[in-house]
């Protein structure tokens, strides 16, 4: 789920509960919106950890590739905390965008 505040979802023609496209310079990703006045205005909360229900029972990634956040950050080795061993993920300039079809 990515959390957006009701106000800028609507400029987006988004409600609560749509699929969205969550876009970056380096790709895209799908999330189910969940609209919430706890949000500041100009941001998203996208989880890096949901998977969207499938219905294949073949093993898969579960769309992990479709839908995690972490697709959206840059893992260069040289962006890499030397101390904590991760990358900075929270803080990233996006687009959102409703998607047409689901």
């Amino acid at each position: 789920m990515a959390r957006i505040h009701p106000k800028t979802a609507g400029a987006y023609g988004i409600a609560d509960g749509d699929w969205i496209w969550i876009e970056g310079p380096l790709g895209r990703i799908r999330q189910r919106a969940q609209l919430t006045e706890d949000m500041p205005l100009a941001a998203v909360d996208a989880e890096r950890w949901w998977y969207p229900e499938r219905d294949d029972v073949a093993f898969s990634l579960a769309g992990l590739m479709e839908t995690s956040v972490n697709v959206l950050a840059d893992d260069s080795l040289e962006l890499c905390d030397p101390v904590y061993g991760t990358w900075p993920l929270r803080n990233a300039r996006c687009r959102i965008s409703k998607v047409a079809s689901a």
